[in-house]
């Protein structure tokens, strides 16, 4: 197979087998000669000065990511160097393709065999040195080929590929140093510079030298705008380095230069989850996965990244695929809940919980967590036991104590929960939540001049919560406090002018309280506000239930809203109604004239 320069081969992923290992080990034993080379000088000549521990020179056969021309691009999956990849040139693929052909393959130790035999007879120039040393490299075999790379140098010192190729096994050894004086030479030289500078930035990377790593990946890339493993590494430090958004470009950059590397699609899917981009991550990882990347990262990734984007149908199927391969995985679990929550699948959600709580730690934070999230599900029962479970272990918080407090309620144990958000407030005195807890839960003993005081004190400790305050609203005018209800009102419309349920509730409590003007301009400007319709219809409904003897501000609420109707009749009625029961004064006249104004023969 003949192989132009200029064509580009992607390599999918392979499994080593076990003789390449075997053959491997003994190739590192045999001299620097071991390939049949009759110069009694291979390896002299050219310093080899390999200062690592005993054991470091054998690595883990290379992932060859993409053959191009004579350069190969590959990755290494050693620890350290997730997210790497280094760039090999000296590979003759125009006159050597049985050789390239195993090269894709991944077939190392072949390629090492091939170039052998051509030493072996003979020709043993520098680019038959190179391809030895080369596979030699990718299968791991560091020292046997430092060897072959310097036997290069001392008849080529010159050359280019075999200096490349020194300055990698340099640089996966973490000598930065001695990586630097071999691609020194090579930084400015026309067609090795940009490979040059990327390998050089692995070497500095590996030595926790990332912004110099960095400065050299971003010069690759401005030299050479079509080399993947530039953008690649570039985008791996920015991510590393927490700028998540310019690493997701980074990742973009390179798959315009390789959009069939899964990988480049995983970690700009994962850049993309951080810079809480999801749609986008969302896309990345499934167009990962479409490539062949069905690693549990993916799927976690695409499962987070559709959950946030509110696609938890979705969501669900991915996790439940992913605990396919991680069926003992508690976090999985949870997260699978988390949708199932959102879907209203509240009985399936608590099975999936108690499921993976089954899988993970059985201390007294694990039964908390779990308690709190079948709170979430509406289950009290289960929440409870493991709440109390909890306490019993040692966690004895205010918060463990509020979450039973709230499970408590769920189940309609009002008296418990009443008990237990006191123990939680001897603890976290300041605890507005807890003080608006103990206040529902007073208000369903009937104890409502307590439920009021506790209430209160949580709209004091916390005045931007608009719950606590509409929920001291509705207890004041439960209570017979409409004047309060009303004072309370229009201070929560003042600081929450979009809360319309607030507007008709003050308005209601303003009519209660014999305060008609203001009843009446609140109720028209709730009504204005209320575009939809739907906090009307509440109103409606609630002075429906107030039957046909409540107070004059009751009879002007209904007409108000009678006449916005358009109820001309039933509006009659209700200011009749108004008139009747306020026969002298202000509102007495104001009714008299909407009769007036609303009967047949006056509109005529």
């Amino acid at each position: 197979m003949q192989t132009s320069r200029l064509e580009t081969r992607w390599c999918p992923r392979r499994t080593g087998s076990g003789w390449g290992f075997l053959l491997a080990a003994i190739v590192l034993a045999l001299p620097a000669n071991y390939l049949g080379n009759p110069r009694p000088e291979a390896g002299e000549g050219h310093s080899v000065t390999l200062n690592v521990p005993f054991g470091e020179s054998r690595m883990s056969a290379a992932h060859l990511v993409r053959l191009d021309g004579d350069r190969v691009t590959f990755t290494r999956e050693k620890v350290g160097d997730i997210g790497v990849l280094a760039v090999l040139p000296g590979f003759d693929c125009e006159n050597y393709a049985t050789a390239c052909r195993w090269l894709e393959q991944e077939k190392y130790l072949d390629v090492a065999e091939f170039f052998r035999a051509q030493i072996g007879a003979g020709v043993a120039g520098v680019r038959q040195r190179c391809g030895l040393g080369g596979s030699l490299l990718l299968q791991g075999e560091l020292m046997a080929a430092a060897r072959v790379y310097s036997w290069a140098l001392k008849d080529f010192p010159e050359d280019p590929d075999a200096r490349a190729g020194l300055g990698i096994i340099y640089a996966e050894l973490n000598q930065p140093l001695q990586a630097t004086v071999e691609f020194a030479p090579l930084l400015n030289r026309p067609g090795h510079a940009a490979l040059a500078r990327v390998n050089l930035g692995n070497a500095l990377r590996r030595a926790g030298r990332s912004r110099e790593a960095l400065a050299q990946y971003e010069r690759a890339v401005a030299t050479d705008g079509r080399l993947l493993a530039a953008h690649f590494n570039r985008g791996s430090v920015l991510l590393e380095q927490d700028r998540f958004g310019e690493a997701a470009e980074a990742f973009r950059d390179a798959t315009g230069v390789a959009g069939s590397f899964a990988e480049v699609w995983l970690f700009e899917g994962l850049a993309r989850l951080r810079a809480r981009e999801p749609v986008l991550a969302a896309v990345a990882f499934a167009r990962a996965r479409d490539l062949g990347a069905q690693s549990a990262v993916v799927d976690l990734g695409l499962g987070l990244s559709l959950q946030q984007v509110g696609l938890d149908r979705e969501a669900a199927r991915v996790f439940t695929r992913l605990l396919q391969s991680m069926p003992d995985n508690p976090n999985v679990y949870h997260l699978l809940a988390v949708s199932q929550v959102r879907l209203g699948m509240l009985e399936d959600a608590a099975r999936t919980l108690e499921r993976g709580f089954s899988f993970g730690p059985k201390d007294a934070d694990a039964h908390f967590f779990v308690g709190l999230k079948l709170l979430m599900c509406r289950q009290p029962e289960p929440a409870i036991r493991h709440l109390l479970r909890a306490v019993s272990l040692g966690r004895r918080s205010a918060d463990a104590y509020f979450a039973l407090g709230q499970g408590y309620l769920q189940a309609g144990e009002v008296e418990a929960a009443e008990r237990t958000l006191r123990l939680a407030l001897e603890k976290s005195p300041d605890a507005a939540e807890v003080h608006f807890a103990l206040g529902v839960a007073l208000h369903l003993s009937k104890k409502l001049p307590a439920a009021v005081a506790e209430v209160r004190r949580a709209v004091e400790l916390d005045p931007a919560d608009a719950d606590n305050r509409a929920m001291l609203m509705g207890l004041l005018r439960e209570s017979g406090d409409f004047a309060g209800c009303a004072q309370e009102g229009a201070r929560l419309v003042s600081d929450f002018p979009d809360l319309i349920p607030a507007r008709f509730e003050t308005a209601l409590c303003q009519a209660l309280a014999g305060q008609l003007d203001r009843a009446a301009e609140s109720m028209e400007d709730a009504m204005d506000q209320d575009l939809d319709g739907q906090a009307l219809r509440g109103m409606v409904r609630k002075l429906a239930e107030m039957g046909e003897g409540p107070a004059p501000g009751v009879h002007l609420l209904r007409a108000l809203i009678q006449e916005r109707r358009g109820n001309w009749q039933d509006a009659v009625r209700d200011y009749q109604k108004l008139m009747w029961s306020v026969p002298e004064g202000t509102w007495s006249h104001r009714a008299r004239e909407r009769i007036h104004q609303l009967t047949p023969a006056d509109r005529d």
